[in-house]
């Protein structure tokens, strides 16, 4: 995921790099390195335009499937609100490589009340579901069953 100006400045030029090699492969007739370098660029131009369509406002909500989906959609929302690492850190004042050690970190250690004051800072919240991972069977009218209190068998 690209999560920086920089880190889009250096994807734009590893796709040019990708582009040509893949010319060259196509005109060696290596069909499976071409083949591969076509899939790596497609990667790389999904990641570009993803970060151009948040960047520009166009995406302003993020599916969060899970608690790992939580740091990308964390890292969205700051580049959507047009945030640097450094903006964000001065809103929740810290220092700008707490957000750095944060965000790379995909905010593992981070504590909910961390989370949450992110969310905050950026002028986000968070909605959704909690569901049991594995579903569970109803309990039965026996498992129900609560014994007369006071009564010993």
């Amino acid at each position: 995921m690209i999560k920086t100006e920089r880190q889009l400045s250096m994807a734009e030029e590893k796709l040019r790099q990708v582009h040509a090699a893949t010319k060259k492969a196509a005109e060696a007739g290596a069909g499976i390195q071409e083949e591969s370098l076509q899939d790596f660029a497609a990667d790389l131009q999904r990641e570009i335009t993803e970060y151009n369509e948040i960047r520009r406002g166009e995406v302003r909500t993020f599916q969060v499937d899970g608690f790992s989906d939580l740091a990308k959609a964390l890292i969205k929302a700051r580049m959507t609100c047009r945030l640097s690492q450094a903006d964000l850190a001065e809103r929740l004042g810290v220092a700008e490589q707490q957000v750095q050690r944060d965000e790379a970190g995909g905010y593992e250690r981070a504590s909910l009340t961390r989370l949450a004051d992110v969310a905050e800072a950026l002028g986000y919240h968070l909605t959704g579901n909690l569901e049991p991972a594995t579903p569970r069977e109803p309990l039965t009218e026996e498992e129900l069953l609560i014994p007369p209190m006071g009564h010993s068998q």
